[in-house]
């Protein structure tokens, strides 16, 4: 038999030994808590410095988007200027306008294109902006200078491969790669 004291040591190991249990399983508990809260916290700053960064590349970057669309609008312009001019010649002279209507006409037809003026200043502002971006400044000068209309029909397959690469280039800045220069755009190609 167990004697009275007995009892008592035996009862006070016991709610020894489950005192200390139940406080290392709290202290385990709230540690693993306050380590995956911290875990969190650490990736949801990681993730908002991401998004400022993309965010700040994106509005960097924009003044060289709106030149790729200014450039693309004056392709297109000139296509489709140069397909008005062969429909003019093959009129015949009973219903062809004057040369100088005709010209008034297709300006109506383009009164949104951007003069050249907005291109050169367009393309100022895309090149300061794309300065750090290696390979940029030298692909937004073939663009600009294929843009030009007397130089428009032998350039419009070099100026097409322009675009792609700037935006290629500018898919690669935004997704904060490090864009790299192809060894196909020597600048003895644009001679």
């Amino acid at each position: 038999m167990i004697d009275w004291w007995q009892a008592i040591l035996v009862l006070l190991a016991g709610g020894l030994i489950s005192g200390v249990t139940a406080y290392a399983t709290h202290h385990w508990t709230t540690s693993a808590g306050r380590d995956a809260e911290e875990r969190q916290a650490k990736r949801r700053l990681e993730e908002e410095q991401r998004q400022a960064i993309r965010q700040l590349r994106r509005e960097r970057i924009q003044p060289v988007l709106d030149f790729l669309d200014i450039a693309k609008r004056s392709a297109a312009r000139q296509t489709i200027e140069e397909a008005l001019d062969e429909v003019y010649e093959k009129m015949s002279g009973d219903v062809r306008p004057a040369l100088d209507r005709w010209q008034e006409m297709k300006e109506r037809v383009f009164e949104a294109y951007p003069d050249v003026v907005e291109v050169t200043r367009t393309v100022s502002v895309a090149m300061w902006s794309g300065v750090s971006v290696p390979g940029l400044l030298h692909k937004l000068i073939r663009i600009y200078s294929a843009v030009h209309p007397a130089t428009h029909r032998e350039r419009q397959r070099q100026l097409a491969d322009a675009i792609r690469s700037v935006e290629e280039l500018v898919e690669q800045y935004l997704a904060g790669a490090e864009p790299h220069e192809s060894t196909s755009d020597e600048p003895s190609q644009e001679t």
